[in-house]
């Protein structure tokens, strides 16, 4: 199977007709054409892969990145995009609701989902658009299935990543635009089977329900409505979040149980035809020869997730129920809680408070991070573990670091960390589509080439990610060796006398702060936020990073018995004192730091 786009024509040869296959549940209504096929997350496995490659009927669509320059190209466009279309859609949801809210409230609101929907869109804009070329049809299975409409931030996430339907329905619509706006050559075969749709679970609506979670809530609001700071309970550990606040001389604040905010969204309350009439989307801001801008302005409407349209005012009413009005607001977990952020939107517009949200995880290291440094458009100041990169950051030790452990006691495991996996591609980058067995083989290959006395020391721990169907693969490889929980690491990381980490995010940092620690890393994809490179390139050579599993394997057959003595030497150790200077800032008395910016922030304001 060859799977460079360039070599589409060469592949074709003489037929003027091909199948396109987006996802998996396509393959019911296979025709007998030359396949192409849109990425590797239509194999059942990395056998069935394996097995294609050789297959002279198969072609598959890549996505790779070649160098950091098409990285920054495409970050800094879907930034633009970002700006254009979070204006755009205030203006339509100030419309659709007929409010006057300022821009800054609607961003709180709706950025967190731009974030994700405008790379996932794009990835998948792109993919067709090198199946398709000039005078050969593209035919593509036209499922039977009803449109899937997300209710939230946290819905839309969930079903791009891992929703088959959902992924088809999207492939569905760029073609359905590319054939009726572009005169492209598609042809869409109708499937007599009715497609199944997975519809996200949701617990039932009940009085008591709702009843039990006001309780709460009206408990927290008598207790801590005279606060003067609202600190996320998630962002630190209990014992720290709790002196913070008796710092303050207040108590914590628990709020927008997620439970709660599902209880009441509507899934049947949608109307198409309310959103068509509303047409304030049409970005003329953007180069109109840039088709994917041309078919967002199209589509986007329809796809606003209903919490911010249909369920806005069920949500925005069980807000106002909330008579807690605090002068800063801390939060890094709001990303995906509807009713957290449209509380922050509205203390932020109506009693100007301050909103400092926080880093929560290691991604700001990364030069271009998932986030797309969205923050600086909604907060009056960042608090980042890294050094500052935008003009209202400030750097604090880091909330999940505080009490950390930074040496550990046990040393009996070898411990991979998985790197996180989903079905279906959510970076633009496109790392996850060419590494989308990245964990399945670097196991493969460290069960053949590690020593057999270190092997029997090797342990894996399952990621936060979705991809189903490596995990099966990897749990039968590994057995007992496979830890299959959820947040293990916190549980096995004094236990290790080495981490590999296959990632250069928060596990990674985890790592690197208690013990010895080494990385599996291209940075050719995922470049660390350093102009210089000189961390990247210390971090090579003093044997801490390494490309490829291969030379991984090398050195850890080399250190493995007591990785202590290359840990302590003194070049490692400076390196990664350098890393942790720069990227995840570290105090004797970090909670002094916090309570110091606070006071001062309090002072300004009171």
């Amino acid at each position: 199977m060859k799977n460079s786009s360039n070599k589409l024509i060469e592949f074709l040869n003489t037929d003027k007709s091909f199948q396109f296959f987006s996802t998996k549940i396509e393959e019911e209504l296979t025709l007998g054409r030359k396949k192409v096929i849109a990425g590797k997350w239509y194999f059942r496995d990395l056998k069935d892969y394996e097995e294609s490659i050789n297959d002279k009927k198969s072609f598959l669509i890549s996505n790779k990145i070649n160098d950091e320059k098409d990285l920054k190209d495409d970050y800094i466009y879907i930034q633009n995009l970002l700006n254009v279309y979070s204006q755009n859609i205030g203006k339509y949801l100030n419309k659709f609701h007929n409010v006057e809210f300022d821009q800054r409230y609607w961003d709180i609101i709706i950025l967190p989902w731009l974030i994700t929907y405008l790379p996932t869109q794009l990835y998948r804009w792109r993919i067709v658009n090198k199946a398709i070329y000039e005078d050969r049809q593209l035919i593509f299975s036209d499922l039977d299935q009803e449109e899937i409409i997300p209710n939230t931030t946290l819905d839309y996430l969930n079903l791009i990543r891992e929703n088959n339907q959902f992924n088809h329905q999207v492939f569905k619509r760029i073609l359905n635009y590319l054939k009726v706006n572009e005169n492209k050559k598609i042809k869409f075969i109708k499937s007599k089977k009715k497609s199944d749709n997975k519809k996200i679970k949701k617990k039932k609506l009940t009085k008591i329900n709702l009843l039990f979670y006001k309780f709460l809530e009206l408990i927290s609001i008598i207790v801590s409505k005279k606060n003067l700071i609202y600190i996320d309970d998630h962002l630190f550990r209990k014992k720290i979040l709790l002196q913070l606040n008796f710092n303050f001389k207040q108590f914590p604040a628990f709020l927008f149980f997620k439970n709660y905010e599902n209880l009441i969204i509507s899934d049947s309350n949608h109307s198409n035809k309310k959103r068509e009439k509303i047409d304030n989307l049409n970005c003329r801001e953007l180069n109109k020869k840039d088709l994917f801008t041309n078919y967002l302005d199209q589509v986007i409407k329809f796809d606003i997730p209903r919490c911010f349209l249909e369920n806005y005012k069920v949500l925005n009413k069980s807000v106002e129920t909330i008579k807690y009005k605090p002068k800063i607001i801390i939060s890094a977990y709001h990303y995906h809680n509807e009713r957290f952020k449209l509380w922050i939107a509205k203390n932020v517009k109506d009693c100007k408070t301050l909103f400092f949200p926080s880093s929560h995880g290691g991604g700001n290291q990364l030069m271009f991070s998932a986030c797309y440094q969205f923050e600086k458009k909604i907060c009056d100041k960042k608090i980042v573990w890294t050094k500052p990169r935008e003009s209202n950051d400030i750097q604090l030790p880091s909330s999940k670091f505080i009490g950390f452990k930074n040496n550990r006691s046990k040393k009996i495991f070898i411990t991979y960390v998985e790197m996180p996996s989903t079905k279906y591609p959510l970076r633009i980058n496109g790392d996850e589509h060419q590494s989308y067995f990245k964990n399945l083989k670097n196991i493969e290959y460290v069960k053949k080439y590690l020593k057999e006395e270190f092997f029997h020391q090797f342990i894996c721990l399952r990621s936060g990610g979705e991809n189903i169907l490596e995990r099966k693969k990897v749990i039968k490889l590994l057995g007992k060796k496979y830890i299959d929980k959820k947040l293990s690491l916190h549980k096995y990381l004094d236990k290790s006398k080495i981490l590999i980490c296959a990632y250069p995010e928060t596990a990674f940092l985890e790592g690197l702060i208690s013990g010895p620690t080494i990385l599996i890393n291209n940075f050719t994809r995922m470049p660390l936020n350093d102009s210089s490179n000189n961390i990247h390139k210390k971090l090579i050579d003093c044997k801490i990073s390494f490309e490829s599993i291969h030379e991984a394997v090398l050195h850890l057959n080399r250190v493995a018995y007591d990785p202590y003595i290359w840990w302590n030497s003194k070049e490692v150790q400076n390196t990664v004192f350098e890393f942790k200077q720069r990227f995840c800032k570290i105090e004797n008395k970090p909670v002094n730091s916090w309570k110091n910016f606070i006071r001062e922030e309090l002072k300004k304001i009171i």
